[in-house]
This record gives structure tokens, C-alpha cells and sequence, in this order.
């Protein structure tokens, strides 16, 4: 878009300054236009577009106006495992009293 018209027009499109969009561009790495670029079209003498470079790893790929990370399309949650499902545990039951305590009650009659 920065190469087919004016970085005003361009960040009229997105509702932000043409100074803002320019920062965008360099945050993504995109080549734009240098000063005098349209002038120098309209008299039949611009220099030729910059290629698009490579990204490289942990570059930002997209960019969204209020500078939230762009939404992701998010997998399908597995379901769960059948297997789990039919396993249950067996509660131990408790004694009426510790082990210690019934040994310390036996040997000491006041403690009951």
C-alpha cells in the first residue's frame, strides 16, 4: 500500500497519522518510499520498489491499530481420555481413633 499512494492516504485508511504509519513500517520491516518519491513519479523519475524482504525469526508478521497481539485461530481442544473415565479410586476407611492415640488410651485410662 505505501508504494501505490501517498503514506497520508495510507494512514487515512487506517485512521492514524501518515508519522505513525511510518513507524509501523519499519516496526514490519517494510520498505517504503523515500522523501521525493512521488514528485520524482510524477515527472517519470522515481527510483524502482524496494523488494520485500525475508522475514526473519521473531519478526511481527501483522500489525493491528490499538497494538493488540493479533488473534490467533486457536486448536480444537482433545477429548478426554475414555480410559480415565472408568478407573475410580477405593476410599480406605479411616479408624475411629490414631494408632497412637489407642496405644497412649490403652496404657493410660485417664486419657479416654
Amino acid at each position: 500500500m505505501v508504494w501505490s499512494e501517498p503514506m497520508l492516504r495510507v494512514a487515512a485508511r487506517f485512521g492514524v497519522s501518515s508519522s505513525y504509519m511510518a513507524r509501523v513500517c519499519t516496526l514490519l520491516n517494510v520498505p517504503r518510499p523515500e522523501r521525493g518519491y512521488w514528485a520524482k513519479l510524477a515527472v517519470g523519475k522515481a527510483p524502482k520498489q524496494s523488494p520485500l524482504p525475508e522475514p526473519r525469526p521473531g519478526d511481527p508478521l501483522e500489525w493491528t491499530r490499538d497494538g493488540a497481539l493479533p488473534k490467533r485461530a486457536r486448536s480444537i481442544p482433545k477429548p478426554p481420555d475414555q480410559r480415565l473415565r472408568g478407573k475410580r479410586t477405593v476410599k480406605r476407611q479411616l479408624p475411629d481413633r490414631h494408632p497412637l492415640v489407642s496405644v497412649a488410651a490403652s496404657t493410660n485410662k485417664s486419657l479416654i
